[in-house]
């Protein structure tokens, strides 16, 4: 979705996206844009380890963020679960199918968590598997 929405700025094509817009973003859209970057350059042949760092960066900065606004959804992770929720026709996503998802991304951010705690306690500054 963050790449969607750049490409849309980037190309000013964003009729589309009506008033939507992705808040507090720089350093999310940098992450975003250098996994990119790895992944088309690789074509579909990445190598584990530095597909794990181009990740983790990207979680880091999503979770590891202050929402810089009040009064809209100024958290990327809500914004795509509320993207998540919307149907066609002014129809929403079963509550049962949307508690999996946010079961799913709240351990995916507890992992990034519990290895950036880990990674900082260790004295490392960029990224390094934990075993």
């Amino acid at each position: 979705m963050m790449m969607h929405f750049l490409y849309a700025v980037r190309f000013r094509n964003t009729t589309g996206l009506g008033k939507f817009e992705i808040m507090s973003m720089d350093a999310k859209a940098r992450a975003a844009k250098v996994l990119h970057i790895y992944l088309t350059h690789s074509k579909g042949s990445t190598e584990p380890d530095a597909l794990l760092v181009h990740i983790h960066r990207l979680m880091d900065t999503i979770i590891c963020s202050k929402n810089m606004v009040e009064g809209h959804i100024g958290c990327l992770t809500d914004q795509v679960l509320c993207y998540l929720l919307m149907r066609p026709n002014n129809c929403f996503l079963m509550a049962n199918r949307f508690m999996v998802i946010c079961a799913r991304t709240a351990h995916c951010f507890f992992d990034t968590i519990s290895h950036t705690a880990c990674l900082k306690l260790g004295g490392h500054k960029s990224y390094a598997p934990i075993d």
